[in-house]
């Protein structure tokens, strides 16, 4: 089996922003349950009737390696491993194993999302393109001011415990919302609430909705276009009967898609997902069979443990690991593979680029000559290197440099951000940033062979451009809207305070991100 990894380190900067956006790609940030399990070591009521497996505590990596190429191996949750695909969870442990209510927090990256549901309307990041899932064609616009929209759904598609999914359950869903609207605490299930303004069932198999103002992003909000949707359908059959469906945790659910929760570990450590016996009437029938009978999202531990555990074929996909890390566990294991052959080697059209945010409601960060000054000062060269080896993407506009979106905006903003001047004239702009980094890779003992070779492919690899390092000019900027030196060094800021940055990083969870957070910050 050859395994993958699938890491984007994209860094970005928007225009007046000294910004670099988290990885995660969350559209709104997750808000925690209102109320948290009752306790970590006990498994939910729910998931006492299931056997929930061992481990109570994070694996140890020196156990056994369960490599697939072994015939009758099994995982330590009881399944084959040859018929078992495991993924190494997104965010380390979860807190709140047992909470699959959509409308509230819930424990993300561990399977509900990616294989238990189904959405009216997907879409292909790698080509851009949308296609129906549940819905049986694009949205019909109803009238000019684009308000009213009609959906009709597939048929034939059935909930895991075998209810038939129609369009009750969408209108259940949007008047659940609707009339819960100051409790839920799901991000996309309040974008919705604040989104329609009226809805009403056709048939069986048709709704119409009605949006609070012009609404050119229908299929996006209420599909999905990332990794989540903010439309997560309720089955009605299952929460019309629970006394309170914002307290409902819905521990074992039904689910639309191929795959059902078999088992968790209360502790929050891993969840196993099964293929369903009926996939073709799941919302994914009419793809094809999913070809894992099982698929375990697990936590191995932080990056030096889960090494060890990769190196040994415990698990399939890792998406957050350094680039050191990489290579070490490809010299010890061949089966490890990236995404090409050559740098930055990782799948750069993800949707999701690593970034930074800033408040520019909080002062000096309000003025555009203090957000330059940042970006001006910061070598995203030297950043990239001694955070990511050089395995990265710059992008100097607020979005990934995707294949999908650079024709569309890069492209055809070249001559604008070659043009581009700050109020004293000065432009920021450098075309040549990719050829410079390549450069200096190769100076560093980077083998011709690691590299991308010619202008196109080159710029395909490490972007378009960035901002110029210029410290001189940076240091204009700030005198100019009342910065200065002390004897220290230390810039003050008009008031005479010694001006100071704030760097919110993560955790252990994502040592790439912490590592690139501490990069800028040295610079």
């Amino acid at each position: 089996m050859r395994k993958r990894f699938s890491t984007s380190a994209l860094l970005m900067l928007a225009f007046l922003v000294f910004g670099v956006i988290a990885s995660g790609c969350q559209t709104v940030p997750a808000v925690e349950p209102t109320k948290a399990p009752a306790a970590a070591t006990q498994a939910p009521a729910a998931a006492t009737k299931a056997p929930v497996a061992e481990p109570t505590k994070a694996p140890a990596a020196t156990t056994a390696p369960a490599s697939p190429a072994v015939p009758g191996a099994m995982t330590d949750v009881g399944t084959p491993r040859s018929e078992t695909l495991i993924f190494q969870t997104f965010d380390r442990q979860t807190a709140n194993p047992d909470q699959h209510n959509p409308l509230m927090a819930y424990a993300q990256w561990r399977g509900f999302r990616e294989l238990g549901w189904g959405y009216l309307w997907e879409m292909d990041t790698g080509t851009g393109k949308s296609y129906n899932e549940l819905a049986a064609d694009f949205p019909e616009v109803l009238n000019k001011e684009y308000t009213q929209f009609r959906v009709k759904l597939k048929q034939g598609i059935y909930w895991s415990d075998g209810v038939e999914f129609t369009a009750d359950d969408i209108i259940y869903t949007l008047d659940t919302i609707l009339n819960n609207k100051a409790k839920i605490t799901s991000g996309g299930a309040r974008t919705v609430s604040n989104y329609v303004k009226s809805f009403k069932k056709v048939d069986k198999y048709t709704f119409e909705v009605e949006t609070v103002g012009p609404k050119y992003d229908f299929i996006t909000v209420f599909g999905t276009y990332t990794w989540g949707a903010n439309l997560t359908i309720l089955p009605k059959h299952v929460y019309e009967k629970q006394a309170d469906v914002i307290t409902f945790r819905n521990t074992k659910p039904v689910t639309l898609g191929p795959y059902t929760l078999k088992q968790f570990d209360p502790n929050g450590y891993w969840a196993l997902w099964e293929r369903r016996e009926d996939w073709k009437r799941s919302a994914w029938g009419w793809m094809g069979e999913p070809k894992p009978k099982y698929v375990l999202y697990k936590d191995f531990g932080p990056e030096e443990t889960r090494l060890l555990a990769f190196m040994q074929n415990q698990y399939d996909v890792d998406t957050f690991m350094a680039p050191d890390s990489i290579k070490a566990a490809q010299q010890k294991n061949p089966a490890v593979t990236t995404f090409a052959k050559t740098m930055p080697y990782h799948n750069m059209n993800d949707a999701c680029p690593y970034g930074v945010l800033i408040n520019q409601h909080r002062a000096p960060l309000d003025k555009p000559e203090v957000r330059w000054a940042l970006a001006l000062s910061l070598d995203l060269q030297s950043v990239g290197i001694n955070s990511m080896s050089g395995e990265f993407k710059a992008t100097p506009l607020p979005m990934a440099d995707t294949e999908i979106l650079r024709p569309i905006y890069f492209e055809p903003l070249m001559p604008w951000l070659k043009d581009f001047a700050l109020s004293d004239g000065y432009k920021p702009f450098n075309a040549n940033f990719s050829p410079e980094l390549a450069a200096r890779l190769q100076k560093m003992g980077q083998p011709a062979s690691a590299l991308p070779q010619g202008d196109k492919a080159i710029s395909e690899a490490f972007g378009v451009g960035w901002w110029k390092y210029d410290v001189a000019e940076a240091e204009k900027l700030l005198t100019s809207v009342g910065f200065k030196k002390n004897s220290a060094g230390a810039w003050l800021q008009p008031d005479g305070s010694v001006w100071q940055l704030e760097f919110v990083i993560p955790g252990d969870w994502n040592k790439v991100m912490q590592r690139i957070g501490f990069s800028m910050a040295d610079s």
